[in-house]
């Protein structure tokens, strides 16, 4: 996100992802874990936080996902949202 923005939307960014961190921003403090998700559903991974935003490094992300569609969402209630890896 550019300097200076404010913004309390949870989101994924950069999306598409390609390369670099993938951060996750605006994250409650009442949650402690990001769950991703493949498009199906399924559980690919719980990522801890302490922050109010969290990023995972290149690697991971790699390893964890091939590109596709996947989906996230604080915590392990409510709505997911949508983010795209691409490489």
């Amino acid at each position: 996100l550019p300097q200076g923005t404010v913004d309390s939307t949870l989101r994924a960014y950069p999306v598409p992802w390609r390369q670099g961190s993938l951060c996750f921003t605006a994250l409650p403090t009442k949650e402690n874990f990001i769950e991703i998700r493949t498009r199906r559903g399924d559980l690919i991974s719980r990522e801890k936080y302490d922050n109010q935003t969290y990023c995972m490094d290149e690697n991971r992300v790699r390893k964890l996902m091939a590109p596709g569609v996947y989906r996230y969402r604080a915590g392990s209630h409510g709505k997911t949202k949508d983010f795209i890896v691409i490489y």
